[in-house]
């Protein structure tokens, strides 16, 4: 077994142990405080199953740092590890793959992962200040810029007070009920955004494998990558704390998928970051065309 392997397995016995519990670990309040997802040390966002890496990492010890280092970055930067933090660096994986001559001498390009260790902020002195972020959470989440962000995607949503939220996808189209039905404005958008996952999966968009037969894998499957998608785009919003309603009969599901299917997180964070960038991107493109 390589140690990227290992790492991977490792994280999913967690999320295991977690859901037969009863809960989501992408819900914990350690995750919510660092206010965004977790960066590299360029500050550029981590994606797909390094945020969970991340996130289980800073679950375990209470760091609520966004940024996180390699060693040789800290260094650089003239930060070194506090006392109590050797050997408690958080392993990454790094997705790549390599080119192979087959016999007819035509490429075929192999997968590869490998891992490597990271330390968040919270165990590290002596960074700029400039590493140094403010963990400040937010009371409610930004609902203005929240609202904004939604109907800048071009989404069609339409309330209605039946108390269910669901997308159908032969009518392009989101239901949601009134805002005043969730215990919470948090609660609110965060089946929003997990609705507009959904909403990305259309033939038309990113094509993934919508159907409302629960009696498929293909429905656990979605769920869950619309359940981290919506904490994902929640995070990078900075719209904590992340809630959702009435998925927790859902966790029953994703807990069968993975035991059948260890490979199904991996699969369901690469396919929420996506959503995720695909929503950015008709943001950003409404924005563009309204700026002109």
């Amino acid at each position: 077994m390589t140690k990227a392997t290992e790492a991977y397995n490792n994280i999913v016995d967690r999320i295991i142990n977690m859901l037969e519990q009863g809960t989501s670990p992408w819900q914990n309040p350690v995750v919510n405080q660092a206010g965004g997802l977790p960066l590299r040390a360029t500050g550029e966002p981590y994606q797909g199953m390094n945020i969970l890496a991340c996130w289980m990492g800073a679950m375990e010890h209470g760091w609520t740092g966004q940024q996180w280092f390699t060693f040789k970055q800290m260094a650089a930067l003239g930060g070194r590890l506090v006392e109590g933090s050797k050997g408690k660096g958080t392993p990454v994986f790094y997705y790549g793959s390599v080119a192979k001559e087959q016999a007819d001498g035509s490429q075929a390009f192999i997968p590869y992962s490998k891992v490597y260790t990271v330390w968040n902020s919270d165990q590290i002195e002596g960074l700029p200040e400039r590493y140094v972020l403010s963990n400040e959470l937010l009371d409610n989440p930004p609902v203005e810029p929240l609202e904004d962000f939604f109907t800048a995607t071009g989404s069609v949503v339409n309330t209605v007070d039946e108390g269910r939220c669901y997308y159908v996808p032969s009518q392009d189209r989101i239901v949601m009920p009134p805002i005043g039905r969730f215990r919470s404005v948090a609660s609110y958008y965060s089946t929003m955004a997990h609705e507009h996952v959904h909403w990305t999966g259309a033939k038309h968009r990113l094509d993934r494998t919508l159907t409302t037969s629960k009696k498929l894998g293909e429905y656990a499957f979605e769920e869950l990558v619309a359940e981290l998608g919506s904490a994902f785009l929640m995070q990078d919003l900075g719209a904590v704390p992340v809630e959702t309603e009435s998925h927790a009969a859902y966790i029953e599901s994703w807990l069968r998928g993975l035991q059948n299917d260890r490979g199904m997180l991996r699969k369901a964070a690469s396919q929420a970051g996506k959503a995720v960038g695909y929503l950015k991107d008709a943001v950003a493109a409404d924005r563009e065309v309204l700026a002109a």
